[in-house]
């Protein structure tokens, strides 16, 4: 097989396929709504997590370092989420040329972590207009377990790691005083002289304890996969109706034979923060209604397991602040 080519399922796969679905089953008997194995790690340093879902296998890590913000911006720090995908995570995956999965897949992360502005750019701010925290996401998907399942693992392994990371606190000796942040007085306010710059000091975390980063809120991704049924069965149960069956946590071969796939994040307070729907047959209100109430669940699901796991990394970690 050439690289870069998507696998295809064949006729009786295919077949199978459906016809497991209209008794209410999938060829690796689950239900409708079943989950794939989940397993976390929270790495050593502050800010790496790796999530297996499935197949699907990503690394997650955080680093933040001390530059100068845009002058139209002087209040804000940096987010920047940095996704790539090896050859090795599926054949594919071709080195130097991204496919459709691969692109769907940068965009998914990012439209999850930064354009839902989960992290508090303000709350980056050092000194104003003189240096701010600059966030870098990187997320490498190691292996693969389909276009959805990859997503959902990737932003899972993203907000861990962003909860996980923490920041040297950092000190403000000096500088000039407060300037307005808005309105015709920032305008007017002249340039900040080098002389009067503040000198930042960061702190050792043996001296004094790191600082994780300020969230809005913590999204999380759920991908599901969407079948029209004929009428010589039914999908029945909480994922589907009559005609239709909504499945969690699709294998390739079901996300490959799906009519359509829908992705949906929200937060655990049930906030909807993107809802996305790429290619594929139309779907009804009432459809994407019910996609919608599904993520909702499984997004409370996955919250409470990613607080059990900072819950436990901290209790492991018990660093002590001096006095």
């Amino acid at each position: 097989m050439a690289p870069g080519v998507p696998l295809e399922a064949s006729l009786t796969e295919a077949a199978f396929l459906l016809g497991a679905l209209r008794a209410k089953l999938r060829p690796d008997g689950r239900s409708l709504l079943e989950p794939l194995p989940l397993s976390i790690s929270l790495g050593a340093t502050p800010g790496s997590a790796t999530v297996r879902l499935g197949d699907a296998l990503v690394l997650a890590h955080t680093h933040a370092e001390l530059v100068a913000p845009r002058p139209e911006r002087p209040y804000e720090g940096f987010v920047d989420v940095r996704a790539e995908v090896q050859p090795i995570a599926g054949p594919q995956f071709e080195r130097g040329r991204a496919g459709e999965e691969e692109v769907r897949f940068e965009r998914g992360i990012d439209r999850a972590i930064r354009r839902s502005e989960a992290i508090d750019r303000e709350a980056l701010c050092v000194v104003a207009g003189q240096k701010v925290w600059s966030v870098t996401l990187n997320v490498h998907l190691l292996s693969s377990g389909g276009p959805l399942a990859s997503l959902d693992c990737a932003v899972l392994a993203s907000l861990l790691s962003l909860r996980h990371f923490r920041r040297p606190d950092a000190t403000v000796e000096g500088g000039p005083a407060p300037r307005p942040r808005r309105g015709p007085a920032a305008a007017a306010a002249p340039p900040i002289a080098h002389a009067d710059r503040a000198r930042v000091v960061l702190h050792d975390p043996d001296e004094r304890a790191a600082v994780p980063l300020a969230l809005h809120h913590t999204p999380l991704s759920v991908s599901l996969a969407v079948f029209e049924l004929d009428a010589e069965g039914s999908a029945g149960g909480s994922g589907g109706s009559d005609s239709e069956a909504i499945l969690l946590d699709a294998t390739p071969l079901e996300a490959a034979q799906a009519s359509a796939s829908v992705n949906v994040v929200c937060t655990p307070q049930g906030e909807v923060c993107a809802v996305d729907k790429a290619g594929g047959s139309p779907l009804s209100a009432d459809t994407l209604e019910r996609a919608v109430d599904i993520a909702r669940r499984r997004v409370r699901e996955l919250a409470k397991i990613v607080e059990e796991e900072l819950e436990r990394d901290a209790k492991l970690r018990a660093v002590e602040v001096p006095q």
